[in-house]
């Protein structure tokens, strides 16, 4: 670990007041490992100026630093979260992150938030997709509010936003996960693809979901469901579950169909990795005519 820090400290016993001005050029940042959750690498450099002080056992900071070259990942994935600087700032108030650009792979965005002396967080962050992603079209805004306890967040809302598509969720994310909510997706505002195929329906698809488990290894549990007069399924309803690399339809109902799948599903450096699907599906007097956005002609029959 390299770079250096200049300290210089003074403090009075009989009137509890303690000052300490920190100087670091070039630090390097993976002397933070051990505060990470474990399997977190952090790579990069600190440089700035900061005062830290404690008055009578009320703690404050004052001055700034930069990081530079900031790399987060885990262990044996290929991407990496990274920003070439993130500008902090100390005040009475808290640690204030201005704005600052990242990238992950294909993806980048802007990032500010601010942590309070009470270890309460607060986080904005705007990504911008791929424009090779056809399943998003509009940038995603994501906000955070939580707090700090231990070696993880405990979060009291986190909100995902894309157009007329959310998710809001409350938990706990750490080493383990423990996060649960509810989702909406409005398929007119979210594909790139215009006009949107008819079978796919202009309603919106709603459910919930839970994620548990250790962060490089989650199980999730998911609940969704799609009402109004749907052209090809009628209002459905799914239950699936993905855990240990296997993704499971557990459950899907819709008027005649009724269907049930597995699928091997893992998630490599590579990107995903799937298997064979084995399915079970029973259908019971299905309209024909229901079929008819699908194949662009008219039907008749059962």
């Amino acid at each position: 670990v390299g770079g250096e820090v200049d300290l210089n400290g003074k403090g009075q016993w009989r009137d509890h007041r303690w000052r300490l001005d920190l100087k670091p050029r070039h630090l390097d940042l993976r002397a933070a490992r051990p505060l990470l959750p474990a399997g977190l690498q952090l790579q990069g450099q600190a440089s700035g100026a900061l005062q830290i002080s404690l008055e009578r056992g009320r703690p404050g900071c004052v001055g700034m630093m930069t990081l530079r070259e900031l790399r987060l990942g885990r262990a044996g994935m290929g991407q990496r979260l990274e920003s070439e600087a993130l500008p902090l700032r100390c005040q009475a108030s808290g640690l204030q992150l201005e704005q600052a650009p990242w990238r992950f792979g294909a993806w980048r965005g802007r990032i500010s938030g601010n942590l309070a002396g009470n270890r309460q967080l607060r986080a904005v962050v705007t990504a911008i997709p791929p424009k090779g992603l056809q399943a998003l079209r509009r940038p995603v805004e994501a906000s955070l509010v939580g707090r700090w306890s231990g070696n993880r967040l405990e979060g009291e809302r986190l909100r995902l936003s894309s157009g007329g598509s959310s998710l809001e969720a409350r938990g706990r994310i750490g080493a383990e996960l423990a996060l649960r909510g509810r989702w909406i997706i409005a398929p007119a505002e979210l594909l790139r693809q215009r006009p949107l195929p008819a079978w796919l329906g202009r309603a919106p698809i709603q459910g919930s979901f839970e994620l548990t488990g250790p962060l490089g290894s989650p199980a999730l549990e998911l609940q969704a469901s799609q009402l109004g007069q749907h052209p090809l399924l009628r209002p459905w309803q799914a239950a699936v579950r993905w855990r240990d690399g296997l993704l499971r339809l557990d459950r899907f109902r819709s008027g005649p169909l009724q269907a049930r799948a597995t699928l091997p599903l893992q998630v490599s450096p590579g990107g995903l990795r799937m298997g064979p699907l084995e399915a079970w599906i029973d259908l019971r007097d299905l309209p024909l005519s229901s079929l008819d956005p699908l194949v662009g002609t008219q039907l008749r029959g059962r």
